[in-house]
């Protein structure tokens, strides 16, 4: 039987094509893997949130990128109330304008406004007050490298207790730490899609 796929995963070596090959060197990358995986899970002093290392090649505490779009939405006057079934949102109801301005803010950002800036085509990332400064000086990062994004600490609890959170239309990725890999392949892949309302 052959796995080259799982061979390659595990670094390329050789050409082990049989079975007990792939066992004996999972067998020795099993001591990484856990020693990864207990770093990239650990939290600093006081229960901050730890970043994980940029060498980490797999982001170990983000959930998978959820698919996540409101049912029935369309635009409103700027000041109505809209309720989200998500935190933070990823579409729904909005004004056209409004939208928060991308770079670093210091503030949580209102909901409707970030669902603004979604339909717009902007990613948001935002933290809650777990990550630790290194943390967030690593999220601010991110703005160098994409000046489009908007970065916040969140104003109301990440969905299933998650530390960071970055949304586009439609899409959310949750992570327990700051993973900047992934984030910035979720940025990579969603910023700039513009929303056109139906």
């Amino acid at each position: 039987m052959r796995f080259p796929a799982l061979v390659a995963g595990l670094g390329g070596v050789g050409a082990a094509r049989t079975l007990g090959a792939v066992v004996s060197r999972r067998a020795l990358a099993l001591p990484w893997l856990v020693a990864l995986l207990v770093a990239t899970s650990c939290s600093g002093e006081d229960g901050e949130v730890a970043v994980a290392s940029s060498t980490t090649a797999v982001a170990t505490s983000c959930a998978a990128i959820e698919d996540l779009v409101e049912p029935g939405f369309s635009h409103v006057l700027p000041g109505v109330e809209v309720e989200y079934s998500y935190s933070p949102p990823t579409s729904g109801s909005h004004p056209s304008s409004g939208a928060p301005a991308p770079g670093v803010h210091a503030e949580p950002i209102d909901p409707v406004p970030q669902v603004t800036a979604l339909g717009g085509g902007s990613v948001l990332v935002q933290y809650d007050d777990a990550v630790d400064e290194d943390g967030v000086a690593a999220i601010e990062q991110l703005v160098v490298d994409h000046p489009e994004v908007v970065v916040a600490p969140v104003g109301d609890p990440i969905d299933g207790g998650s530390h960071v959170a970055a949304t586009a239309w439609g899409k959310r990725l949750r992570c327990d730490g700051v993973e900047a890999t992934a984030l910035d392949a979720f940025i990579v892949a969603y910023e700039g899609k513009v929303h056109i309302h139906g």
